[in-house]
């Protein structure tokens, strides 16, 4: 066998036709889309929110009312008399009043 003949069996090699070379494809859609996207859920967000914080920012008339039965005195005996005026009673109910608002508040989302 001469050293320019190929053997018969492997194939003579195809030559691919001359391609242009392809474009890269621009992601600038995918991206307009993805900002679109994010800017219309941070707007849900925003809006939500404040709308929440504008309902929840009313305290409870017992909040205010327990505030202004209080001295702004820092006197012992201004701070002693506040103390002896918040039984252990008083206390627990005010507590549970906080603990089922808040609770309603998670079973209302």
């Amino acid at each position: 066998m001469e050293p320019t003949q190929m053997p018969e069996s492997t194939p003579p090699m195809a030559t691919a036709p001359a391609e242009a070379p392809a474009k890269p494809k621009s992601s600038i859609g995918i991206l307009v889309a993805l900002v679109v996207v994010v800017l219309a859920l941070a707007a849900g967000a925003f809006f939500f929110l404040q709308e929440r914080v504008a309902k929840n920012d009313m305290g409870s008339a017992s909040d205010l009312s327990s505030l202004q039965e209080q001295s702004a005195s820092t006197e012992r005996a201004a701070i002693e008399a506040d103390l002896a005026a918040e039984t252990p009673d008083t206390f627990n109910q005010d507590l549970d009043a906080a603990f089922d608002e808040l609770d309603a508040s998670f079973e209302a989302q």
